[in-house]
């Protein structure tokens, strides 16, 4: 037989069946144990839910329409069962559906065989991927240049992706002919002195009667020190020029000379 306790929360849990668990708490004067040994399997499960929702806050998005799904029910510590429009069911945090993170089963798709992005040009569906931390299909597309690659779809309908590589690759490559390669101009580390140069050595500059020597690459200047005569900034510059810039040039064909 029940605890008079026991008997005390079922009867006001039994008349209160909106009331969150810490509320059948405050009302019975009894333990948060109490109450969760009174209640564990005596509830049915649509009540119990309805309490955890209201004592954690959970905004009801029962009926409410995200994209492809519509939600039907509460899963308590889970999310919300949502339907498809495709028939399926997924099971969606609150916070992934009002932000729009998920809006279909991600098992049905819009894109079709033989549709165009950019170069590439979905074949069929190969399966199942994990774009940006949610569910995504995975396509086997064939490139303009004749290669074929898997791609998950999210990936392709946000345009992050529109070849094989092989327009990265036709990019380096002219950028490289006009003598640009990894976001550095080749001419200029085998430049000439500028004009205004007045230490007569590249990189090199006077400040308060020291010598500054420093030195660019891909559009970072670094500092190589302050020195006492023109000798040493000179000798710290050509150090600089033969780690950095001279495996760059010999790379492609060239050197400082």
């Amino acid at each position: 037989m029940a605890s008079a306790k026991v008997q005390a929360v079922r009867e006001y849990a039994e008349s209160h069946p909106d009331d969150s668990y810490k509320e059948i708490v405050h009302a019975t004067g009894t333990s948060a144990a109490t109450v969760s040994r009174a209640l564990a399997g005596w509830e049915p499960d649509e009540v119990r839910e309805r309490r955890l929702r209201r004592g954690r806050h959970v905004v009801d998005e029962s009926g409410n329409r995200y994209g492809h799904l519509t939600v039907v029910r509460y899963v308590a510590g889970s999310g919300w069962a949502c339907r498809c429009d495709c028939g399926r069911e997924v099971t969606v945090s609150g916070h992934s559906l009002r932000l729009g993170h998920v809006t279909r089963c991600g098992q049905c798709s819009d894109v079709q065989e033989g549709q165009r992005f950019g170069a590439l040009v979905t074949v069929r569906r190969v399966g199942e991927g994990t774009g940006g931390g949610r569910l995504s299909l995975r396509w086997l597309c064939r490139c303009d240049c004749g290669r074929e690659v898997e791609m998950e779809e999210s990936v392709l309908v946000r345009g992050d992706k529109t070849s094989c590589g092989c327009r990265a690759e036709m990019m380096r490559r002219q950028a490289e002919t006009s003598g640009r390669t990894d976001g550095t101009k080749l001419s200029s580390l085998t430049a000439s002195l500028s004009k205004a140069n007045r230490t007569g050595v590249k990189g090199v500059y006077e400040h308060r009667g020291r010598y500054v020597a420093t030195i660019k690459l891909r559009g970072k200047n670094y500092s190589l020190g302050t020195f006492k005569n023109l000798e040493g900034a000179r000798a710290a510059r050509e150090r600089a020029e033969q780690e950095l810039f001279a495996p760059i040039l010999e790379e492609h064909g060239r050197s400082l000379e």
